[in-house]
Parts: C-alpha cells; sequence; structure tokens
C-alpha cells in the first residue's frame, strides 16, 4: 500500500507540470522560441587559435510563412582583429548570393540573446537547394574558419 501510494503521489507531481514547457519561464514570444530551436553559436579558429565568435539564425525555420526561394541567416559575428572584410559565408558549399551588413538596431536583433556593440551583425542569403534536407553553413574569413554548422530544414 505504501509503494502504491507513493506511486501515486510521484505519477501526480511529474504530470502536474507536463501542461508547460522550458521557454513559458522565459517569456519569449514565438518567434524566439524558434529562433532558439535554429540557431547555432561556435568559434572561428585560425591556427588552433579562437580568433571569433558567432551566432547565426535560420530564419527559414523562424518565419514559416514567408515564402521565398532562397534560404535566409540572420548573423552576429566578432573577430578579435576588427577586420571584417574577406568574410565568406558558404552554405552547402556554396557562396552568399547576397550578404547585407545590419545596423545593432536591426529587426532580427530580439532573435539573440548576444546584443553587444562588437559585433557585427549580417542578414545572409543563398539560393534554395530544394535537394538537401539539411543546410550547412560555413563562414570564412582569410585563413580562419568557423568549421561546419548544421541546419535541418523544417518540411
Amino acid at each position: 500500500m505504501k509503494t502504491f501510494l507513493l506511486m501515486v503521489i510521484a505519477i501526480f507531481i511529474l504530470t502536474g507540470c507536463t501542461t508547460r514547457n522550458a521557454f513559458e519561464s522565459f517569456n519569449l514570444k514565438n518567434d524566439q522560441e524558434s529562433a532558439v530551436e535554429n540557431s547555432h553559436s561556435g568559434k572561428i579558429i585560425k591556427n588552433g587559435e579562437v580568433v571569433g565568435l558567432y551566432s547565426a539564425v535560420y530564419l527559414n525555420n523562424v518565419y514559416t510563412h514567408v515564402n521565398d526561394s532562397r534560404e535566409a541567416f540572420y548573423i552576429s559575428l566578432y573577430k578579435k582583429d576588427g577586420i571584417y572584410h574577406n568574410i565568406k559565408f558558404t552554405l552547402n558549399s556554396k557562396e552568399a548570393i547576397r550578404m547585407d551588413e545590419l545596423s545593432d538596431d536591426n529587426q532580427f536583433k530580439h532573435l539573440l540573446s548576444t546584443k553587444n556593440s562588437w559585433s557585427r551583425y549580417y542578414l545572409v542569403t543563398f539560393a534554395e537547394d530544394e535537394k538537401s534536407n539539411a543546410n550547412i553553413l560555413k563562414i570564412e574569413s582569410d585563413l580562419s574558419s568557423s568549421g561546419q554548422v548544421f541546419f535541418l530544414k523544417e518540411q
């Protein structure tokens, strides 16, 4: 009887929170929740040393109601040396068709928790690759690289 009573209490306690999810505690909007699920952050490496940081959000999965034939990413980029020329973004080994540097106060800034004055922000678009179910993003600058970042496409 004690075991049964303990099991009932445990089930009651564990099922009492099932209607809530982790995002409710953070007071996030729907697009912010989706951005958390569709973003990656990492390091930019040169000769085994960290020379920068990035955060990338796959906007196609965040704003699914926008029917566009391009793949779009919002990218926050910081480089220690402060040199931002010669930056190359590739998706599935293909270069970006458009790269717009955005101001610090841009329409996507609420999607990332990293907001600072020393990062640069980019809206980067690529031609759509309908054959692939995943995207592989890579950021390169001179001899440094981010490695490969995988984003699954929502169907």
